[in-house]
């Protein structure tokens, strides 16, 4: 039997949904001494402050939550 177009299509949209949420985006990185320190990250809508341990962690596709990070506050300055 043969898939539907529609459900090919929302199988699609709901990876795109996927890729585009855990994509992580470097907003800010301090450096010190030719090594970084830290880094401002954003992942879905939520920004992170992050080591560079967790970052690597989050580029090869682990969660914020997973790694026990909590978002930057709202009211505090990026």
């Amino acid at each position: 039997m043969r898939p539907s177009i529609g459900n090919h299509l929302r199988q699609r949209r709901a990876v795109k949904e996927l890729l585009d949420r855990q994509r992580v985006r470097i907003i800010s990185q301090r450096i010190s001494d030719g090594e970084m320190w830290s880094a401002t990250v954003r992942v879905g809508s939520d920004y992170y402050e992050v080591r560079p341990i967790d970052l690597a962690l989050l580029q090869d596709g682990h969660s914020p939550e997973w790694l026990g990070l909590e978002p930057i506050p709202d009211d505090q300055e990026i």
